[in-house]
């Protein structure tokens, strides 16, 4: 079902909180460096075992600013272990974001984000894909509302 990294991940201990934002910080401002755009670093743990950084693009693929645009990449990362996954969302209304896929962005960002990852790979992380994200765990419960987790929910946090 999970590969042994996955599984020793789930049950490991949680890195300090300070040294963990530190770690994060510095994720964003490689993303930062490497695409010249503002990257959001969301530090808030409640009800997540992750932190999340941010950046928002129109559809023509140029980067705007925090909560503007058609599209929210986000890339979350763990505070069990070096695992990061990435999610992205689509402005439906002008209030209203839903979940999207990888192939629904504009072009260069599908090849910016692939770049992004293989950097993430050369310091040690590894990507979980959303196939995998998305399968539930069992005996484990998100802290919220008690219903079955699923492996984001666990190595990365209830809410997005």
């Amino acid at each position: 079902m999970f590969d042994d990294k996955i599984l020793q991940t789930m049950t490991a201990k949680a890195e300090n909180y300070a040294s963990f934002t530190n770690r994060v910080k510095g994720i964003g401002k490689i993303i930062s460096e490497e695409l010249g755009i503002s990257v959001r670093h969301d530090p808030d743990m409640n009800y997540s075992r992750g932190q999340k950084l941010s950046f928002w693009v129109n559809h023509q693929g140029i980067s705007v600013g925090i909560e503007k645009g058609d599209f929210e990449i986000a890339l979350f990362i763990s505070s069990k272990g070096k695992l990061c996954a990435w999610r992205f969302l689509k402005k439906i209304t002008r209030n209203e974001w839903g979940p999207t896929s990888l192939e629904s962005l504009p072009g260069q960002f599908k090849q910016m984000i692939g770049k992004l990852t293989l950097k993430l790979e050369s310091h040690g992380y590894q990507l979980i894909t959303d196939d995998i994200l998305d399968q539930f765990v069992p005996g484990h419960y998100t802290e919220m509302d008690e219903a079955p987790a699923t492996l984001f929910n666990v190595l990365f946090s209830e809410l997005f």
